[in-house]
């Protein structure tokens, strides 16, 4: 079976659950809970869970939050490579997150930070043959000139490369162009439909798909509800249904999603059923709090 690595964030997620909307200058009740998070350590998880060998590489604080955060992956088979930065503290993020399962994210950061292409070793450049990176690594400029860096060496080393442009937000803070030009040559990417739009300035789904395989190899994309769509250069294009499903919390749904895509993707290279892994993993994820599988 391939070797998956996974780099990018590591975070600790402190999720509020509100039943009512968000009361501005005021209160709003609701359900705090703390789970191990970050949207490549979430894909990292998802595709372990599913069986796929995967090694992590992140950075932590030298902290609570981060020994937690290594445990939590190695607990779900992770090989986690996490280098310690006594400097600054693990990455957090607030998630808040209304009746209907739509979450809204205010994260920091934090020893993500820190992120070096050294810690993409030889000897994992060796064993591998698919890296994806989180498109929060590329969306910082504190880890973006590492991010661009282990990209590079992991394309010069012969491994494919996938990314999940990760927030549509953030992308129109940095700017559509650049976004773009660290996507080009990617394997395969993972946007949602806002981030396609932002990354198109087309909200015509096929269209826009076929504009960024201008860029990249395969275009999968995440449509909520309504299950996600594959297409790739070759023309093929595939769309299938996602199950009803009692959604909780919609935190995490895109990286458990390609978590389960790239586990069964990378074993058979079958649009078909990588996409329907993907839609199960995702459909799995949304019906629990928290953005990581069960164990």
């Amino acid at each position: 079976m391939s070797k998956l690595i996974v780099v990018g964030d590591v975070m600790v997620d402190i999720t509020a659950m509100i039943n009512s909307p968000l009361a501005y200058a005021s209160d709003a009740p609701g359900v705090i809970t703390q789970q191990p998070g970050g949207a490549a350590a979430n894909t990292a998880a998802w595709a372990a869970y599913k069986g796929c060998d995967t090694v992590f590489i992140g950075s932590i604080g030298q902290d609570q939050i981060g020994i937690n955060a290594k445990a939590a992956l190695e607990e779900i088979g992770v090989d986690a490579r996490l280098v310690i930065n006594p400097n600054v503290s693990t990455g957090s993020c607030i998630c808040i997150v209304d009746k209907s399962g739509e979450r809204t994210m205010i994260p920091d950061q934090g020893a993500n930070a820190a992120l070096s292409p050294d810690h993409l070793t030889d000897d994992l450049l060796d064993s591998s043959n698919h890296l994806h990176i989180s498109g929060y690594t590329l969306l910082q400029p504190t880890s973006n000139k590492a991010g661009l860096e282990i990209i590079r060496k992991a394309t010069e080393n012969g491994l494919k490369v996938s990314i999940d442009p990760s927030s549509a937000s953030m992308i129109e803070l940095v700017g559509v162009a650049n976004m773009r030009k660290w996507l080009t040559g990617a394997e395969i990417i993972f946007p949602n439909i806002d981030e396609l739009n932002m990354l198109t300035g087309n909200e015509e789904l096929e269209s826009a798909v076929k504009d960024l395989l201008t860029i990249v190899s395969q275009v999968v994309v995440t449509l909520d509800q309504d299950g996600a769509l594959f297409a790739d250069k070759s023309n093929q294009v595939l769309k299938l249904p996602a199950p009803k499903v009692a959604a909780i919390d919609a935190t995490g749904a895109g990286d458990a999603f390609a978590g389960g895509y790239l586990a069964n993707w990378l074993q058979h290279h079958d649009p078909a059923a990588a996409l329907a892994a993907g839609i199960a993993a995702g459909s799995e994820c949304v019906t629990q709090v928290g953005a990581r599988p069960r164990v």
